[in-house]
């Protein structure tokens, strides 16, 4: 009876605003969805016939390896911050100040060493001390001179601070250990695998505890609420029909009226060959038009036969 009803409506509504009207099959999009990884499941959030919404978490796989880098790569970065911040400041006073110290107490032993050395030379003039006392009291005042000098090129770097090159060349290990963190994140977030869109699970395939392959499918999702028709429309019928225009679908069985848009039109027709037809042969040609309807209390099933009936929604229409 509900069957009469829906054709008898669908038939007066034709007639009445005349109205093209297409025979059709209601259709819902399946998603196969999966991990970008291969690895252990270690989880899985939800079950057959969930209704879940976009970003929750429909399940995980084990990471404990992966997620063990961590904590090296987070104290590499600490590192890494705390050498550029202190390129950044240059030198503490008290490093300067010690620094000064240390040239002061070396200069104080060089000329320490200068007045041994004159005092040992008088005396090996007098041929009252050997060669080599003077020989190693020389080459002690040759060593102080030269640990002297060293101390003087590291106050003037204290002094001058970082140079600009060494100032780039900590921060770009800085950004390089940020970015290996950045990069172990990305790969951790991999192994959680969250719905792309608002829909209902049709079917999870995996257990806890299966070794999935990458790209294997974890779950199957739709949006019922949105389920599509697919009109074929002759191609002496086509001008009459662009995207957007307001579609009533009827289902077998329902005799609530769907409400629907074109959302596609199909650029190529379907039937071959395309080419030096004749009239009677044109008429085969159909192109496939897809309809997306609104279904909010998920009414509809898949494979249920309807009928279409495309208007044009008011105002002017854009093609």
């Amino acid at each position: 009876m509900a069957a009469l009803l829906g054709g008898l409506l669908a038939s007066a509504c034709a007639e009445r605003n005349h109205l093209p009207g297409y025979d059709t099959v209601v259709a819902l999009e399946v998603r196969r969805l999966g991990f970008e990884l291969g690895g252990r499941l270690l989880e899985v959030n939800v079950k057959d016939g969930d209704r879940v919404t976009r970003g929750q978490k429909l399940g995980a796989l084990d990471d404990t390896v992966a997620r063990a880098e961590r904590p090296v790569l987070e104290a590499q970065l600490a590192r890494a911050e705390a050498q550029l911040d202190l390129a950044r400041k240059g030198a503490r006073g008290s490093d300067v100040r010690a620094a000064k110290a240390q040239l002061s107490a070396a200069d104080a032993a060089i000329a320490a060493l200068d007045t041994q050395l004159k005092r040992v030379g008088g005396l090996f003039d007098k041929n009252a001390i050997p060669k080599a006392t003077l020989d190693d009291l020389m080459a002690k005042r040759d060593e102080a001179k030269a640990s002297r000098d060293a101390i003087s090129e590291r106050l003037r770097t204290l002094e001058d601070g970082s140079r600009p090159e060494e100032v780039a060349q900590v921060r770009a290990a800085r950004d390089a250990a940020k970015a290996s963190l950045d990069a172990l994140d990305a790969r951790l977030g991999r192994y959680v695998l969250s719905a792309p869109f608002d829909g209902r699970v049709i079917d999870a395939l995996a257990e806890p505890g299966e070794i999935l392959s990458p790209g294997a499918t974890l779950v199957l999702m739709t949006e019922p609420r949105t389920p599509i028709v697919e009109l074929f429309v002759p191609i002496d019928e086509l001008a009459a029909i662009a995207l957007g225009d307001a579609v009533t679908v009827l289902a077998d069985g329902d005799p609530t009226p769907y409400q629907g848009k074109v959302e596609l039109i199909s650029p190529t027709t379907e039937f071959t060959p395309r080419y030096l037809l004749t009239e009677e042969e044109k008429k085969n040609l159909v192109t496939r038009v897809r309809v997306r309807l609104d279904d909010p209390g998920e009414h509809l099933r898949a494979g249920v036969p309807a009928k279409a009936l495309v208007g044009k929604e008011k105002g002017p229409r854009a093609r």
